[in-house]
C-alpha cells in the first residue's frame, strides 16, 4: 500500500508539471501569433479550456474528446504544412526565440 501511494503521488506531481509547461508553451505559442495578449494572459485562457475537461461526465465522452483533439491536430499539421509549401519562407524574417533555458519554461 505504502508504494501506491508513492506511485500516486509521483504520477500526479509529474502531471502538474507537465501541464502547467504545457500550457506556457501553448500559450508562447499563440503570443508569437497574436500579440494583442500578454503570455500570461494567454495561459489563463488555454488553462480554462483545459480545466473544462474536468468536468466532462464519463469515460465514454472522453474518448470522443480525444479522438476530436486527434483530428484537429491531424488538420492543423496537415494545413500548416501545405501553407509552408504553397507560400514559402518570406525574405527577411528573423526568428526568436528564448536563448536560456530558464526563458523557455517561463514563458519570457
Amino acid at each position: 500500500k505504502h508504494w501506491r501511494n508513492v506511485g500516486l503521488a509521483f504520477n500526479c506531481i509529474f502531471l502538474l508539471f507537465g501541464s502547467v509547461i504545457q500550457l506556457i508553451a501553448c500559450a508562447s505559442n499563440i503570443y508569437y501569433i497574436n500579440d494583442n495578449l500578454d503570455k500570461r494572459t494567454w495561459t489563463y485562457i488555454f488553462g480554462a479550456c483545459c480545466a473544462t475537461t474536468v468536468f466532462i461526465p464519463s469515460f465514454h465522452n472522453y474518448r470522443i474528446w480525444s479522438f476530436l483533439g486527434l483530428v484537429m491536430t491531424t488538420y492543423t499539421a496537415w494545413y500548416l504544412t501545405i501553407a509552408a509549401i504553397l507560400h514559402g519562407q518570406m525574405e527577411g524574417v528573423k526568428h526568436s526565440g528564448p536563448n536560456k533555458m530558464v526563458l523557455y519554461f517561463t514563458g519570457a
